[in-house]
Order: C-alpha cells, then sequence, then structure tokens
C-alpha cells in the first residue's frame, strides 16, 4: 500500500512538472506557436527565433521591408525573411544589407573601441546616416564587453565593411502630400495595442512607454515619424502585442 501511494504521488509530480514546462515552451513561441524555433543564448540575449529554411504564411504587422541587390528582404522581431512561392521563408541577411531599426532587445557590445549590436547569430555595426549594416563576427568577439541595456553611448566610427556599399546620390525631399498616407508615430494619437499574452494594463503601459522611448532612440527617429512608428510597432511586437 504504502509504495502504491508513493507510486501515485511521483506520477502526479512528473504530470505536474510536464504541463509546467509545456506552459513554459508557449510563452516562450509567443505568436510564433507551431514555429520551429531555436534558442539563442550567446552573450546572455536569452531569445527565441525561427529556423531559417522553414515557409510562414505571412509577414507580421510592423514588418520593414529593405531592398538589397534589387531583392526584397523583410525585417521582423530581429529575423529576417524573403518571398517564397507566394509565402516567406526564414532566411540569414546577407553581409552588408542595412536596417533602418535594431532588433528589440539586441545586446550591446564593445569591442576594440567599436561597438556592435548582436540578436540571433547576427551582428549588426552603426552606419552614421543610414541606420545598421549586417557585418561578419569581429574577429576575438567572445572577448567583446557587454554593455549593460539603457546606457546611452557616443557611438565611435563604424568599422571598414567586408562588403562593398553602392554610393547612393542625396535624396531629393518632396513637398509635403496631404492625401499621402501618414504612419502614426507613438505619442500622437494613440495606436489601439492588442495584448497576445493575457498582459495586464500595467505591464502593457510599461512595455508601451519602454518602446517609446526605444523607437525614439533609432537614428533620424526625431525627423522621420514613420522610422519611430516601425521602431515602435516592431518593439511591441517582440513583446507579444499587436498594434493597430
Amino acid at each position: 500500500m504504502i509504495m502504491a501511494w508513493h507510486a501515485r504521488h511521483l506520477l502526479l509530480a512528473l504530470s505536474l512538472c510536464l504541463a509546467s514546462l509545456q506552459g513554459q515552451a508557449q510563452e516562450r513561441h509567443g505568436h510564433h506557436s507551431g514555429w520551429n524555433m531555436r534558442h539563442d543564448g550567446r552573450f546572455q540575449h536569452n531569445h527565441y527565433y525561427p529556423v531559417p529554411g522553414q515557409v510562414v504564411p505571412g509577414l507580421a504587422y510592423g514588418s520593414v521591408m529593405v531592398r538589397f541587390n534589387g531583392q526584397p528582404f523583410y525585417f521582423q522581431g530581429g529575423y529576417w525573411l524573403r518571398p517564397y512561392n507566394g509565402r516567406y521563408v526564414v532566411v540569414t541577411p546577407p553581409l552588408g544589407i542595412v536596417v533602418p531599426i535594431l532588433p528589440p532587445q539586441s545586446v550591446t557590445l564593445m569591442m576594440g573601441g567599436l561597438v556592435y549590436f548582436y540578436a540571433n547569430g547576427t551582428y549588426y555595426s552603426p552606419l552614421a546616416g543610414r541606420g545598421y549594416v549586417v557585418v561578419p563576427p569581429p574577429p576575438r568577439i567572445e572577448q567583446a564587453q557587454v554593455l549593460p541595456p539603457g546606457v546611452p553611448l557616443p557611438l565611435p566610427p563604424s568599422p571598414p565593411l567586408v562588403v562593398p556599399q553602392p554610393v547612393y546620390p542625396a535624396p531629393v525631399v518632396p513637398a509635403p502630400v496631404v492625401t499621402a498616407p501618414v504612419v502614426t508615430s507613438p505619442g500622437a494619437n494613440e495606436p489601439i495595442i492588442y495584448p497576445r499574452q493575457g498582459q495586464s494594463a500595467e505591464q502593457r503601459q510599461a512595455d508601451q512607454a519602454e518602446c517609446q522611448r526605444w523607437a525614439l532612440s533609432q537614428p533620424n527617429a526625431s525627423q522621420d515619424p514613420s522610422i519611430r512608428a516601425r521602431g515602435f510597432d516592431a518593439c511591441m511586437d517582440a513583446r507579444g502585442y499587436t498594434v493597430r
């Protein structure tokens, strides 16, 4: 009788442990439920991303489209996609591609007096006036100093790039058109935010304030509301919200 009682309680404990692990896995995957995910723990990043090569049906709200060598790439939540037979395939970004905003919660690294940003196996280097360029892993990057989040940094000059960059003429700023679609930026007309993971109102307000600060820190965000809006949307998407 005593052995049977212990066996029943052992099975109950194992069942509860399994349910807890399944709940944690669902929380980690968020709105990517059903995708093949991998954990990135390098430099204490501790985030999950879709595995390259898998095909997904569509793009998340707030995706940023970037053209490279005439081909469209889409950047969302720290990972990259390309069109594929009417759908999209998760890819590794090509060296030299430039994105206007950083991945949410990327890790800041200092190496040899230069600043790099890391997320999802990819290294980004600041490119003055244009955003951030994907670069190869710097030599001896394992010895880099991991800087705490939220610390303002005077960005040093960018390191030389391995991939040559095309030279673009200076952009011509067109006159404002009243009928053009306007991207609503955080802090103006408040967007409608849907929590996908049951976040409380207090948590939503805290995440919204943090994403607003992060979006305003992006290059040219103070001059271009669309950059600020895209940064805010991408940050909130990474934290489990849908912004309309």
